[in-house]
């Protein structure tokens, strides 16, 4: 990836996370529809650029862009599954937060549900990773697996900077 797109897009996530980039300033979502339909679009945005950015990553030649094209996009449905996993996790965490019915157990429950997202998305990528070895190369496979994993890292921070904490009361202000 060359430096200038890779850092930009460092800084436009940093940006993100700390709600700079929001005229409003951090955007914490206590409303699950709305929380849904922002993060289908945030997944939605971020496919073309994760397209794009894998392309150049991975620089692929023209036959190996060819093979490349129908596992990804095969991925990215298999991904888009798991996105609706999380975002269901994230409906029912924000409606028990607003309906003040985050118990302990209810919390447990959505965490181990996270934590399986968390582990789906590795057998994901571990399937991918041999999927594209085998048919694009491993040099392929291996810059996609870290490509993958920055845009998934920086996709976690996004949502984590803009839910409520557990502990946090439903409409209570943030901050001084």
């Amino acid at each position: 990836m060359r430096p200038s797109l890779y850092f930009g897009s460092l800084l436009m996530v940093v940006l993100l996370v700390n709600g700079c980039a929001s005229p409003g300033g951090k955007r914490t979502f206590s409303d699950p529809e709305a929380a849904r339909a922002h993060y289908k679009q945030l997944h939605s945005d971020l496919y073309d650029d994760r397209l794009l950015t894998l392309k150049e990553a991975m620089k692929l030649t023209p036959e190996q862009e060819e093979q490349f094209r129908p596992i990804y996009k095969k991925y990215n449905q298999e991904l888009r599954a798991l996105t609706d996993s999380r975002l269901a996790n994230l409906n029912k965490f924000l409606t028990h937060h607003k309906a003040g019915t985050l118990d302990e157990l209810k919390l447990n429950e959505l965490t181990a549900e996270w934590l399986q997202y968390l582990q789906d998305r590795l057998d994901l990528w571990n399937k991918y990773y041999r999927i594209i070895g085998d048919k694009v190369s491993l040099w392929a496979a291996s810059e996609f697996l870290r490509v993958e994993n920055h845009i998934a890292l920086f996709y976690d921070l996004t949502v984590a900077s803009e839910l409520p904490s557990p502990g946090e009361s439903p409409g209570k202000p943030e901050g001084p």
